[in-house]
């Protein structure tokens, strides 16, 4: 393996789709109300412009195998953020590469004094 991390940039949006599109299948969570069935599915890159917020994907080669993202809640007392939508191909799971673009995420969301953290998972 030859892993890379980076952060996003448009000509990644439609592999990181399907990346996340047969994620979500194979948890069963392709419906409504997912990003499975969300048009910014499509144009990931364009969601994380902002400067206290980011997404990285991670290649192995020229194979794209996932991503992670982070990015401050707007609108709250405190500096809150959310890991947000972290998706890996199914063999690249289990050998590190979701830890590692979680502490990418972190480390960036601690640079922008971010002082609480928001995790959510999907049921499955």
């Amino acid at each position: 393996m030859s892993i890379v991390y980076r952060t996003i940039v448009p000509s990644d949006d439609p592999a990181l789709a399907e990346v996340i599109k047969k994620s979500l299948e194979d948890q069963g969570n392709n419906k409504p109300g997912t990003i499975y069935a969300d048009p910014q599915l499509y144009k990931m890159s364009s969601g994380y412009t902002s400067p206290d917020s980011i997404y990285y994907v991670v290649y192995d080669r020229e194979e794209l195998l996932g991503g992670c993202g982070i990015a401050r809640i707007p609108n709250q007392k405190e500096n809150y953020c959310e890991l947000q939508r972290m998706f890996l191909k199914k063999e690249a799971r289990g050998k590190g590469i979701g830890a590692e673009l979680m502490k990418l995420c972190l480390d960036f969301a601690k640079k922008q004094d971010t002082i609480w953290f928001i995790l959510k998972r999907s049921a499955t």
